[in-house]
């Protein structure tokens, strides 16, 4: 993933609000996604975590080892390296039969055996909450922060010698009124990013979103919509360091469905278009297609297939380029072998356009792996990743391999 770069879709923020205590929504466990491969239950292998009051407790260690033949994700002067990563983390989730709230903590410890300046660590912490206000009014927010390392991968990467470092805030809440067989929701969203080191100051910026969304209760398993958008991305600096404003402003409309087919298939399917006002003169406005999809198909009680495709605009610090336009599907199919055995694999393909330059970059990610599950509180997986990247800009192209083996540890 591509940490810090990725713009909020114009299609996608507006999700509807939580639709615990909705009479609407599937029962708990009984939705496509959740009786999927990976997220459905199993009792002999979930972890049963801590009671509290009101609140469970759930926490977890990460501890995993990786080979690396491409650390830097360089076309040339490739380095390989092995590192050990230790992630501990803890959810606390509360069990109320009205409202909710949550809050998630983690921190990501990774060490390199040879290469220390690619010694990283992360942290972060969230708070999620819902109001249920009446029986046709729900309110929900969500406040976080996290320290957080871009990827090698990015495609912005500036090739410093340690990987660039940020600092990621959010706040957002949505507030939803169903009239009969219409609900009503309004959204908003705030991000603050402040890169850490001096080289990259020219990337700290605030963006806000905000939206109304309208939706219509066809039926229990088909929800059509359509929604607006407005997107301010408001960079610190005056200028960056090629010389150009990065300020802008999109506008977008779109519709589309949500779908949950007894157990067998759910998803969401968004097409619109966005258009994008840049501050700088020698930026050209840009009006493109976006859509958005998601699809889970529990094709047997073993077997899950999921698909997902999208178009967005995502902001970037390449020279002489305004934005990119990212184009994206993937497929993976997650199998379980045993009951306490699963085996996944996935293909992702992007296409990222350079707007009002030439660059074009294709990328390939595909990955297989294995987990098995001891008991309710460890597990054991095993992973190979491949990654490349073929440009038509000078150098940045690259292929990389990695394999991971980690132990989960939870209560």
């Amino acid at each position: 993933m591509a940490y810090g770069q990725q713009q909020i879709s114009p299609l996608t923020l507006y999700n509807p609000p939580n639709p615990y205590g909705d009479p609407t929504a599937a029962p708990p466990g009984q939705s496509a996604l959740e009786q999927s491969v990976v997220l459905r239950g199993r009792p002999d292998y979930d972890p049963p975590g801590i009671h509290a009051g009101g609140f469970l407790i759930f926490p977890k260690l990460e501890i995993g080892e990786r080979y690396d033949d491409n650390i830097r994700a360089t076309q040339h002067n490739r380095l390989d390296d092995f590192a050990t990563t230790i992630a501990p983390s803890v959810t606390v989730e509360s069990t109320w039969s009205r409202h909710a709230l949550g809050l998630q903590a983690f921190g990501v410890r990774e060490q390199f055996a040879e290469h220390s300046s690619e010694n990283s660590t992360e942290g972060g912490v969230n708070l999620t909450g819902r109001l249920d206000m009446t029986e046709q009014d729900f309110l929900s927010g969500f406040l976080s922060y996290s320290h957080q390392i871009q990827p090698r991968s990015e495609p912005d990467d500036t090739g410093q010698r340690h990987p660039s470092a940020f600092d990621d805030y959010i706040a957002q809440s949505s507030y939803a009124h169903r009239f009969s067989r219409v609900e009503v929701s309004f959204n908003t969203r705030m991000e603050r990013l402040d890169y850490t080191t001096s080289f990259d100051n020219d990337r700290d910026r605030t963006a806000f979103t905000i939206g109304p969304r309208v939706s219509y209760l066809l039926s229990p398993s088909f929800i059509p919509f359509v929604q607006a958008g407005y997107h301010d991305e408001n960079f610190d600096a005056a200028l960056d360091r090629s010389g150009v404003n990065r300020d802008s402003q999109t506008f977008s409309g779109s519709g589309g469905f949500t779908f949950d087919i007894d157990t067998m298939l759910s998803g969401q399917i968004t097409v619109g278009e966005f258009h994008t006002n840049f501050d700088d003169p020698s930026f050209k406005d840009t009006t493109n297609f976006g859509f958005d999809g998601i699809l889970t198909w529990n094709v047997t009680t073993l077997t899950t297939i999921t698909g997902e495709i999208s178009r967005r605009a995502v902001v970037t610090t390449e020279a002489g380029s305004s934005s990119r336009l990212a184009t994206q599907a993937s497929v993976r199919v997650d199998h379980q072998l045993l009951h306490n055995v699963l085996i996944g694999g996935e293909v992702m393909y992007r296409n990222d356009n350079y707007q009002s330059s030439n660059r074009n970059d294709n990328t390939v990610d595909a990955t297989i792996g294995v987990s098995y599950l001891l008991n309710r509180n460890a597990a054991i997986s095993l992973s190979y990743e491949h990654d490349m990247r073929d440009s038509n800009f000078a150098d940045a192209g690259f292929d990389d391999n990695v394999v991971r083996l980690g132990l989960d540890l939870h209560m």
